[in-house]
C-alpha cells in the first residue's frame, strides 16, 4: 500500500504542508514514503502531544531513527531514551535493556525517560489504522 503526505494529513487531522515540514525536518522530503517514515512522522506528532516541541521532537526521531527501527520491527522490542544533561547542553542516551536503563538512572536518577517503544506502538497502531482505512477505500 503506497502511503502518500495527504494521507498522513488526513490521519493526523492536519494540513499537507505540515506534514510536508515534518517530513523536511526528518530529511525525507521529495522521496516515497516508507513505513519506517511513517512511523517517525506519527511519532514526531506523539512527542508533541507530550510537551515536546516540534524542534526537539525532529531531532529526537532523527538522532534515534535506529532504535526506532528496532522497537517497530517487533512488539517485544524495547528501548528508552534517557535524556542527559551536562551542563548546558542535553542528548538522548538509548537504553535497550532494563539494567541498562537501571544503570543510567542510578548515574542520573533526575534524567527524563521517554519510552521509545510505547510512542513507536502508539505510531504503528496508527499507521495500521490508516493502511486498514486506505485498503477498505480501494476495495
Amino acid at each position: 500500500m503506497n502511503i502518500r503526505q495527504a494521507d498522513l494529513a488526513r490521519e493526523l487531522a492536519t494540513s499537507e504542508m505540515t506534514v510536508s515540514r515534518l517530513l523536511r525536518g526528518l530529511y525525507r522530503d521529495s522521496q516515497e514514503l516508507t513505513e519506517l517514515d511513517c512511523i517517525r512522522v506519527f511519532a514526531t506528532v506523539e512527542l508533541q502531544r507530550h510537551g515536546l516541541p516540534r524542534s526537539a521532537a525532529l531531532e529526537l526521531v532523527n538522532e534515534l531513527t535506529s532504535e526506532f527501527r528496532y522497537v517497530a520491527q517487533n512488539s517485544k522490542n524495547r528501548c528508552w531514551a534517557v535524556m542527559i544533561k551536562n551542563g548546558n547542553r542535553s542528548f538522548p542516551m538509548p537504553a535497550v535493556a532494563p539494567a541498562h536503563l537501571d544503570s543510567l538512572l542510578s548515574v542520573r536518577p533526575m534524567s527524563r525517560v521517554i519510552a521509545l517503544h510505547h510512542i513507536a506502538s502508539q505510531a504503528s497502531e496508527r499507521l495500521a489504522s490508516l493502511t486498514a482505512v486506505k485498503e477498505a477505500a480501494n476495495a
